[in-house]
């Protein structure tokens, strides 16, 4: 039996890769790439060389149910409820993205041009230039490489004009590292029962 799993396993690996090099032929007109470099990176990276990849997914044409990621892939080495089960409809405003260092899928990312922040506390006035990071996540097997900081590195770079926010899951440490503010919900008594809001500083 265990035999046998770990060909099944194996099989897998090898048919998400060969997936991620046909995703990447596919999207080629529509991926964002940048080399590791001290804009982007930071001291925990140690000076490796690292070359990301962006690649947004389009919807098949015709689809109106929508998943992004099948059922198997989507806890491939990322938690499994946040990649699978939740549809992309035809006027949604949700965008995934993969995140590729050579055909390795390091991240994900979940991005929403529908905002709704003004239940906080000392928001500034966005508009639509807000874009909301609905999920960001690292390979289990990529993590403490850095790739976190480079990816929004790179979600800045490909949205110049868009002021990024996120709500934290656990993660202010993170987010307040990149410099960004923290905001909390404007009724007090509703501080606690809500995530942390942080919001990407002015260029």
């Amino acid at each position: 039996m265990r035999r046998g799993g770990f060909t099944s396993q194996t099989a897998a690996l090898a048919a998400r890769k060969q997936a991620l090099a046909e995703s990447r032929e596919q999207f080629a007109g529509r991926t964002w790439t940048v080399a590791s470099h001290p804009s982007v990176g930071s001291a925990s990276w140690h000076n490796h060389s690292m070359s990301l990849t962006l690649i947004e997914l389009d919807r098949p044409p015709g689809e109106r149910f929508w998943l992004p990621f099948t059922y198997e892939e989507a806890g491939l080495g990322f938690n499994h409820g946040w990649w699978y089960g939740r549809p992309v409809y035809p006027h949604s405003q949700r965008i995934i993205l993969r995140v590729l260092d050579n055909l390795d899928e390091v991240a994900r990312v979940e991005l929403d041009d529908e905002v709704g922040i003004d239940h906080y506390a000392e928001v500034p006035p966005l508009g639509a230039t807000a874009l909301e990071i609905q999920f960001i996540e690292v390979h289990n097997d990529h993590r403490g490489r850095g790739i976190g900081r480079a990816v929004i590195g790179l979600l800045r770079s490909r949205y110049p004009d868009r002021r990024l926010v996120a709500f934290s899951e656990g993660a202010d440490g993170f987010w307040s590292s990149l410099g960004w503010r923290r905001h909390l919900h404007a009724n007090p008594d509703d501080a606690l029962r809500f995530r942390p809001l942080f919001i990407q500083p002015e260029a």
